[in-house]
């Protein structure tokens, strides 16, 4: 296993809008609209053409810290709703100055906040399949940051649920997650992290990628020329095993 350097220069992807600018224009050029449920609110984004005899691979997509769906949907608008699979963005749970969060990393209530996430999340996925026309043996978890943290928490907790997955500048917590690296082997591994990140550096994730390849795990590390932020290339690149 090989850790494939990809050095591209590309606009970075804009991720960090005000939620309240965001709310009054993000949706408006669209039929998409935030659903607002339980367990958590979310965006369900369709396969650009949906043909009611088959199932699609399902892309999950946390955002990060502060950020909200209507800014992770005008952030991706265009590539998002290009694709031929089902795209699903969660809200976090935790109102957190204008957006949301999945945890608070420095406060006490820190695992409790990442078991709650979980349970969250992967009630709303479970929810989501069970509704539409998904292949529940092809979902792709994601995110970037803070969701990109979660990625690996859930996706290595709940490797019967994630066939894949695919966190963009997020960090790997080795004590919460070495007890159920043996259970996930049959789970793809996609990193994707800008190699200046100031942010989760990135000798977390290039040694995260070490441990996993000792351990025979099916992981890649993309790594990119980039600080804390992420590309379209970044995600073209977990689309291509989907579309």
């Amino acid at each position: 296993m090989k850790i494939l350097h990809t050095f591209l220069i590309i606009s970075l992807t804009l991720f960090t809008y005000g939620c309240q600018e965001v709310l009054k224009t993000s949706l408006a050029k669209s039929n998409l609209s935030l659903i607002k449920s339980e367990p958590l609110d979310y965006i369900l984004i369709p396969p650009k053409h949906v043909d009611e005899t088959k199932k699609y691979p399902l892309f999950i997509f946390m955002h990060g810290w502060r950020s909200c769906v209507e800014c992770t949907l005008k952030a991706n608008y265009e590539l998002f709703t290009q694709q031929n699979f089902y795209l699903l963005i969660p809200q976090a749970p935790e109102v957190s100055g204008d957006g949301y969060s999945w945890y608070n990393l420095r406060g006490e209530s820190f695992l409790s906040d990442l078991q709650r996430s979980e349970k969250l999340l992967t009630t709303l996925v479970n929810q989501i399949t069970e509704r539409h026309h998904i292949n529940r043996s092809k979902i792709t978890l994601s995110g970037f940051s803070q969701g990109g943290r979660l990625s690996f928490y859930i996706g290595l907790k709940n490797p019967d649920l994630f066939s894949e997955i695919a966190p963009i500048g997020g960090a790997f917590m080795q004590e919460q997650l070495q007890d159920y690296l043996e259970q996930a082997r049959n789970v793809k591994i996609s990193i994707m992290h800008g190699i200046h990140d100031n942010v989760n550096p990135f000798d977390n994730v290039k040694e995260a990628h070490k441990l996993f390849s000792t351990m025979g795990l099916d992981v890649t590390l993309y790594a990119y020329p980039l600080q804390h932020t992420y590309t379209d290339a970044m995600l073209l690149k977990i689309f291509e095993g989907l579309n």
